[in-house]
């Protein structure tokens, strides 16, 4: 997988692409997943695809989303959905976040806020990441951006 198609995942391992030559079927949650909609994962599995066949109630935080709330996140286990009933106030990296900027991110459980305040410079795998294109991860460490100036090649499960 070339850089061009790498996207930073909450684990710390970067790998995205094409997996045309894949003829994988994972099973998630009892969920099966076709290959055609597969991509990698920072936990190390792939999955992420359809959830019409699941009945699932996850429970994030407190907060209790239904399973027509899934849909994939880039990476780890994917649950996120309406946090209408929450009342959470994270901090991260000294960054208050209000339960209203709460959305999907690549981790998994996560969420997201306002960095305005933010002066970080981050380096993920030799790519300088400038504040502004930063969001938190679910493993704690912020990286997310631009990886023009990343030469790496990635493979994941052959593909």
């Amino acid at each position: 997988m070339a850089a061009s198609s790498l996207y930073p995942l909450a684990g710390g391992a970067a790998s995205i692409g094409s997996y045309s030559t894949c003829a994988l079927t994972e099973s998630w949650r009892g969920c099966q997943l076709a290959a055609s909609s597969l991509y990698p994962l920072a936990s190390g599995a792939a999955f992420i695809g359809s959830y019409s066949t699941c009945a699932l109630t996850e429970s994030w935080r407190g907060c209790q989303l239904a399973a027509n709330c899934l849909y994939p996140l880039a990476s780890g286990a994917a649950s996120i959905g309406s946090y209408s009933t929450c009342a959470l106030t994270e901090s991260w990296r000294g960054c208050q976040l209000a339960a209203s900027s709460l959305y999907p991110l690549a981790g998994g459980a996560a969420f997201i806020g306002s960095y305005s305040t933010y002066a970080l410079t981050e380096t993920w795998r030799g790519c300088q990441l400038a504040a502004s294109s930063l969001y938190p991860l679910e493993s704690g460490a912020a990286s997310i951006g631009s990886y023009s100036t990343c030469a790496l090649t990635e493979s994941w499960r052959g593909c």
